[in-house]
């Protein structure tokens, strides 16, 4: 006998009426699709990270090259707009 403990109250799923069990089905399915999303939620976060990561990575890289570039220019007179 399957049983389902709801508020702690225990119910035999067999004896559950059909619309009780539809409603149970449809629970479960969103219980299942909230977990999906949770998964796919962490995921899409840690993308999110690593571009972030990434990108900062490279504008670090562009301070660097305009800031070499910007002491070249101080060194030679040369003004750029």
């Amino acid at each position: 006998m399957a049983t389902i403990n709801i508020d702690g109250k225990k119910y035999d799923l067999d004896s559950l009426p059909e619309n009780a069990k539809s409603q149970l089905s449809m629970l479960q399915a969103a219980e299942n699709e909230l977990r999906q999303l949770q998964q796919k939620t962490a995921i899409v976060l840690t993308a999110r990270n690593a571009y972030a990561q990434a990108l900062k990575a490279e504008l670090e890289k562009t301070d660097a090259t305009d800031t070499q570039t910007a002491a070249a220019m101080e060194d030679s007179g040369t003004i750029q707009f």
